[in-house]
């Protein structure tokens, strides 16, 4: 069974070492939707992002590498 997740708000989060990908990854058969990031930061990320199966990404004065982020609408 694949978990449904949505509706996630992170804010305040600090990471100095993000790893492979800054964010997000969802199942083909129940994308992610509709994740708020505000005032977070993620340092040392291989790939800023890696958006797979994903709908409605809002970024809210958050840096990945150092790069203000802009919001993605994803609906496909």
């Amino acid at each position: 069974m694949v978990p449904e997740v949505k509706n996630i708000y992170l804010e305040n989060i600090h990471d100095e070492d993000g790893g492979e990908y800054g964010i997000f990854k969802g199942y083909a058969e129940l994308p992610i939707s509709h994740i708020t990031l505000t005032d977070v930061v993620i340092k040392k990320v291989d790939t800023v992002y890696a958006l797979e199966n994903v709908k409605f990404l809002n970024f809210i004065n958050t840096r990945i590498n150092g790069k203000l982020m802009e919001s993605i609408n994803l609906t496909e």
